[in-house]
């Protein structure tokens, strides 16, 4: 692979001594070329480490899958915290790691990697469903109802559709108890309140 990349920058190189000439002349020259410089090494060496982290990225992420499907979770979060560090734009990667932190419970990271999905790929459907499901476990029944409606406007595949209206039918169904809940308890404040602000009356002394 180095020598792949010296010999491209080499023919590069060739071609900008011979740009530089008119073109009657370009099939000769009496200057030397100077085929590779210090910063020509240096950028190989960049080029190299940064290919070396990608591969590195792209192994942790499929050992973090094997974990996953053995339903070790914890293990197959750890190796994809630091693949994704690499893997920055991988939509599906940080899908699937939302959906491992739901199993985790830890429900604020699952709602953060879904969005950072969607960041990535707006119209990537599986995101769009994860983050709605992560948005229920933690208690956000209105944002989760407009995540999946956000998902179901941009046409899922048919096996997708079945998931998203039933999270919908039951994001719909919380969100309806809670604001019952949420009035009650507002009526039982209400009650509370006047009945602590209501003056005591002075019992007469006969």
């Amino acid at each position: 692979l180095k020598l792949q990349f010296l010999y491209f920058i080499g023919m590069k190189r060739v071609q900008e001594v011979q740009s530089e000439q008119p073109f009657w002349k370009r099939t000769r020259t009496n200057k030397p070329i100077e085929f590779f410089s210090d910063d020509d090494e240096v950028e190989v060496e960049k080029v190299l480490r940064i290919e070396g982290k990608v591969e590195r990225a792209e192994r942790l992420k499929k050992e973090g899958m094997s974990f996953a499907d053995k339903e070790n979770w914890k293990a197959a979060v750890e190796l994809w915290e630091d693949s994704v560090e690499v893997l920055d734009k991988d939509h599906k990667l940080m899908d699937m790691m939302s959906q491992v932190y739901m199993e985790m419970n830890a429900t604020e990271e699952a709602v953060s990697l879904a969005r950072r999905a969607l960041s990535c790929a707006p119209s990537y459907h599986p995101a769009h469903l994860s983050l709605g499901r992560a948005l229920l476990n933690n208690g956000d029944f209105s944002l989760a109802i407009i995540a999946l409606q956000t998902g179901l406007s941009l046409d899922p595949p048919a096996e997708l559709r079945p998931l998203f209206a039933d999270d919908m039918a039951y994001a719909t169904l919380l969100c309806s108890e809670d604001k019952k809940l949420e009035q009650l308890g507002s009526e039982r404040r209400s009650l509370k309140e006047s009945t602590v602000l209501r003056p005591a009356t002075r019992i007469k002394k006969i």
